[in-house]
């Protein structure tokens, strides 16, 4: 067993060091940001160390960071810089889902739904068996009163994995359930894929 192991150890190629820095970086800046003692300026400025000492390079390592400064910023409530640093996270690495999302979710809150649909069907793209895009666009759907595109994307979610229990109490989607064009459509769905217990927790359409 160990005469056949060791070579298949050696073929492992060595992990990459300054990813792994970055990774441990990224970490970091997580941290700081949801620290309830520590400004987001700390974590801007240990990144701002950080690229001092390894060079102020792009690419995927970078954008871990930028990605979780865009996070922390938005979490902090401030959009704009939550922006910037979530465009720099995906000009970095346009294939990270996460920072798409995100973008998508900023965009959202400040009233964009033509750049919110943007980034979400990217995410759906991106992550076809994911259900957080297909949410997202329905939710779009709903927003734009579109029962057909609004029923095609709750589905897709649903294949993927979404539960209708995640947003029974919330009144956006209590009040879809009771729109004369949107409810059919849920109840529908509640009841192919989720059940009578599911349904119960909307209460009656009327």
């Amino acid at each position: 067993m160990i005469l056949w192991f060791a070579p298949a150890w050696a073929e492992l190629p060595p992990p990459d060091y300054h990813t792994e820095l970055a990774n441990a970086a990224a970490d970091q800046i997580a941290a700081l940001a949801r620290s309830a003692d520590a400004p987001m300026k700390a974590a801007e400025d240990f990144a701002s160390r950080w690229r001092r000492t390894m060079g102020q390079g792009t690419g995927p390592n970078e954008a871990k960071l930028d990605y979780e400064l865009g996070l922390g910023w938005r979490l902090a409530g401030d959009d704009k810089k939550a922006l910037a640093a979530l465009d720099d996270a995906i000009r970095g690495d346009p294939t990270m889902v996460a920072a798409r999302y995100d973008h998508g979710e900023v965009e959202l809150n400040l009233g964009d739904l033509s750049a919110a649909k943007a980034d979400f069907s990217q995410v759906v793209t991106l992550s076809p068996d994911g259900w957080p895009g297909h949410f997202r666009l329905a939710d779009l759907a709903a927003r734009e009163h579109d029962p057909d595109r609004f029923e095609h994307e709750l589905t897709e979610a649903l294949r993927c994995g979404f539960s209708f229990r995640d947003v029974a109490q919330d009144p956006a989607w209590q009040a879809n359930f009771r729109d004369p064009a949107l409810g059919p459509a849920m109840r529908r769905l509640i009841t192919v894929y989720q059940g009578d217990d599911v349904m119960g927790l909307f209460g009656s359409p009327d």
